[in-house]
């Protein structure tokens, strides 16, 4: 289950995170520039039925950053998937919609933000049960 594992990021070419955690759901990590982030699912465990996530700047107090893209990428396998809809939803968050885990398996959800930073969330993708 997703809430009892803690995941380490490691750092790609165009992407440089630390370490996140995940508990019930969501997850949190910290941007490129240094923003407490997190990613939060409808259900604790992500399967290839899981289609919608928000996106939230953890510090309501900071400035609203808005999200440019949020693309699927499956590391291990070298693809991603289909595009997903962004509609902000209040000042700080971001609904994501069209999410499409075309298989089992280590996702990360990369999302770039306004102003060059940018994040990935890990994301374990489980069998449909």
């Amino acid at each position: 289950m997703i809430k009892s594992k803690i995941l380490q990021l490691a750092t790609l070419a165009c992407f440089s995170f630390s370490a996140a955690q995940v508990f019930a759901g969501t997850i949190t990590a910290t941007s490129q520039q240094g923003l407490a982030v997190t990613m939060t699912f409808e259900t604790d465990t992500i399967t290839s039925d899981t289609t919608t996530a928000v996106f939230c700047l953890a510090d309501a107090s900071r400035p609203a950053v808005a999200v440019q893209s949020a693309k699927l990428w499956m590391p291990e396998h070298g693809h991603g998937s289909s595009p997903t809809t962004l509609v902000a939803s209040g000042t700080h968050c971001t609904n994501i919609s069209g999410i499409n885990f075309v298989m089992n398996g280590k996702w990360e959800i990369r999302i770039k933000l306004a102003g060059g930073d940018a994040v990935a969330f890990p994301v374990d993708v489980e069998s449909t049960p």
